[in-house]
């Protein structure tokens, strides 16, 4: 599972849990802004797959607008000008520039500017909450739970070293003693200095992804979960 906050991986959760079966397998995908981040981008990418009060805020104009009117969807001019402003912004950071550093210091100060914001307003402790909720309801369903994390590019890590991720991420992770696999390829050696797998530092492409999936594949058939 993946999506912008994990509030909202445990809402797609039970939203879809018809479609698994006990002894499925549930993949938690953790990052560097898993406890901090409250905030979701665009909450449009789940009107067609969550009920409307489960999107809160939202304007409920907003919801029956795009749900029920196919020009507003996919291939809509409102969606070809959304990517264009999106594709352009991220054009502009120019993200591999010196070999990725600019870019990837550029996200070191933004995650540390919302953990920051995350400490005062006691996010960190929801999302931890959330993080916990998403086990305890996979347990209890009979499904395999499994924490992933995926790789990223040498300049990323170099600004999120071990230090910053311990506090960013597993001291939280280690205080909640979740008894399940946690398998992290942030530092992975097949893909950090290998800039052919990524769209961006923080971000693999269709080939990254390819590669990613068959090194999980194999570590799932290795911990008897396939």
């Amino acid at each position: 599972m993946s999506s912008q906050t994990i509030e909202y991986d445990w809402k797609m959760l039970k939203q879809f849990d018809e479609h698994l079966r006990p002894g499925g397998v549930v993949i938690v995908s953790l990052s560097q802004i898993t406890f901090s981040n409250a905030e979701i981008g665009r909450k449009e990418n789940y009107y067609q797959v969550l009920d409307r009060e489960d999107i809160e805020p939202v304007s409920t104009f907003d919801y029956y607008t795009y749900t029920s009117i196919p020009a507003l969807n996919s291939g809509s001019v409102y969606t070809a000008l959304s990517r264009d402003i999106r594709d352009l912004r991220w054009e502009s950071h120019e993200p591999w520039v010196n070999n990725g550093k600019n870019y990837s210091e550029r996200k070191y100060e933004m995650v540390e500017a919302q953990y920051k914001q995350a400490v005062e307003n006691r996010d960190i402790e929801q999302n931890m909450e959330r993080v916990t909720d998403i086990v305890t309801y996979c347990q209890t369903k009979g499904y395999r739970v499994v924490l992933a994390m995926e790789p990223v590019h040498a300049s990323y890590n170099a600004c999120f070293d071990e230090a910053v991720m311990d506090r960013l991420v597993h001291q939280h992770l280690a205080s909640l003693e979740l008894d399940v696999p946690f398998l992290n390829y942030m530092t992975d050696e097949r893909f950090i200095h290998q800039r052919e797998y990524f769209h961006n530092p923080d971000h693999l492409n269709g080939k990254g992804r390819t590669l990613l999936s068959s090194l999980v594949y194999k570590d799932l058939k290795r911990l008897g979960y396939l």
